[in-house]
């Protein structure tokens, strides 16, 4: 391989950054010690460990999710809005906003890989339009009410994804075979521990560090050996076949590829002029891991323990907190432009961005009752201007979902000139819409029309 191919391979990693992510990730989070486990043992064992937790807790999740749609569910509810303010010219504006209403209706029975949504958009308590949309297996089709009288297809859609994490074992089971191929090609010369004294809390603290180390040829190496893993599972590739729509072929020539950019043999005039390392380092206090560090020939990534979050370094730079644990991930970060927080627990969503002058918080939340509750809402502080997007759904399982075998449709690329225009003409027709429009026409003025 000439010195710009190789250059060209290592600017162009392609599938290899996305596979290597999901390595290094399977590594981090367990060694943060994620999920309350206790390590045990030294060396691989602790990385072992880590591997197998994270699987085992990304499939746990995954199984609460499919108990709460093991069966026909039915999820109803509104969506309204809200903006206030003390700036008189918005006042018309608020006076139209706060008209807007959007009735929600989606079912969903996933054993039968069906997923339907219907969107009764209102102005003024007037129907403005009606939308629906209709998965079933690889079909997707889009309803427009009175608007249009067939339903629409789109073409090359692929709802598997979704399908496949509520209804089936696929993606437990192959984040098991992942963590099997990444565990079984970590050798036991990459491992080592010592014992070290860090300061931590502005103390000395005797700690072993558990260390995994790359390199050169073994960066390439491990990641060569993952990708021939990967590319010689049949469940893992015929399971991204199904997940990502594309032919298994084309899933083993993409794998191939990406582990071909990463042969060592081609990448050892690289290390006779310098040397690559990657490498781990997890400190440990008994079982706590007080810090973790990932370095390389050109950076260093920090996890520094502090009370319930760790602190996230990058080259000595502060960039956020990391809280993770069985309840919760969050995350925190400030700077000189902006803050942001954000939390994700089993039953809720809440974060916050603050730039100063304006401030977007959102959340939503499931209570026991099975509502859904939740908003999301810009602020402005010099003019008190809140606009606020309220969400109020209630979810219940329901003993069947009616799915139509959709024979009479368009496929969207069909749709023809006159077909829009019946649209556009219909749309003329709806009463919201004529009630949003003399309301604008009324305050054109004031709303800078």
């Amino acid at each position: 391989m000439s010195s710009e191919e190789q250059n060209g391979s290592k600017k162009n990693p392609g599938l290899v950054v996305t596979l290597c992510v999901i390595g290094v990730l399977i590594v981090l989070l367990g060694c943060l010690g994620v999920y309350y486990f206790f390590f045990k043992g030294a060396g691989q064992n602790v990385y072992y460990q880590a591997i197998d937790n994270v699987a085992n807790h990304f499939g746990n999740n995954i199984e609460i999710i499919q108990n709460n749609y093991a069966k026909p569910t039915k999820i109803s509810g509104d969506i309204s809005f809200d903006l206030k303010t003390n700036d008189s010219s918005l006042k018309d504006l608020a006076n139209i906003i706060n008209k807007l209403k959007i009735d929600v209706e989606n079912t969903m029975d996933f054993s039968k890989g069906y997923i339907g949504s219907n969107y009764n958009v209102n102005y003024n308590n007037s129907n403005l339009i009606k939308l629906g949309t209709e998965v079933k297996d690889q079909d997707f089709f889009v309803s427009l009410g009175e608007l249009y009288p067939k339903k629409i297809k789109i073409s090359d859609f692929n709802a598997s994804q979704i399908i496949t994490l509520v209804s089936d074992d696929t993606y437990n089971h192959l984040m098991q075979e992942i963590a099997t191929i990444i565990k079984n090609n970590l050798k036991e010369e990459y491992f080592s521990s010592s014992k070290e004294t860090i300061t931590y809390n502005n103390k000395e603290v005797n700690v072993t560090n558990h260390k995994l180390t790359f390199k050169n040829e073994e960066i390439y190496e491990f990641e060569y050996n993952v990708l021939d893993g990967m590319l010689n599972n049949e469940y893992i590739t015929s399971s991204f076949s199904y997940i990502f729509g594309i032919s298994e072929k084309e899933v083993k020539a993409n794998l191939e590829e990406a582990r071909d950019e990463v042969d060592p043999e081609d990448y050892q005039d690289l290390f006779e002029d310098q040397d690559e390392l990657r490498e781990f380092n997890v400190y440990m206090d008994n079982s706590k891991v007080l810090k973790v560090e990932i370095t390389s020939s050109e950076s260093k990534l920090e996890f520094v323990l502090d009370n319930d979050y760790y602190n996230i370094y990058l080259n000595d730079e502060n960039i956020g907190k990391l809280k993770i644990n069985d309840e919760v991930i969050g995350y925190e970060l400030s700077n000189d432009s902006y803050s942001l927080k954000l939390e994700i627990a089993s039953d809720n969503i809440n974060g916050e961005i603050n730039s100063g002058e304006y401030v977007l918080t959102f959340n939503l939340k499931e209570d026991k009752d099975n509502s859904i509750v939740g908003s999301l809402v810009l602020s402005e502080e010099n003019t008190s201007t809140k606009l606020a997007m309220n969400i109020n759904l209630k979810k219940e399982t329901v003993n069947n979902v009616s799915i139509d075998d959709v024979k009479d449709y368009v496929e969207l690329n069909d749709l023809t000139e006159e077909d829009y225009n019946t649209i556009s003409e219909n749309l003329t027709k709806m009463p919201g819409l004529l009630s949003l429009a003399m309301d604008i026409m009324g305050n054109s003025g004031n709303l800078g029309l």
